[in-house]
């Protein structure tokens, strides 16, 4: 599925009893997106939204 609110998983990889997972890569992550965002930080109910 191709969706802009999504991270898209590349590749799936499997060695031994291990798998790997690719991602694309984000020149920003949810914690950077957190901290740079005081309404973000400091509402539950968004914080909610995130982890669920």
């Amino acid at each position: 599925m191709k969706q802009v609110n999504i991270v898209r998983l590349q590749d799936v990889m499997h060695s031994q009893n291990r798998f790997h997972l690719a991602f694309e890569y984000l020149k920003l992550d949810l914690k950077k997106h957190m901290d740079s965002s005081a309404e973000l930080a400091n509402d539950p109910h968004l914080i909610q939204l995130f982890l669920y």
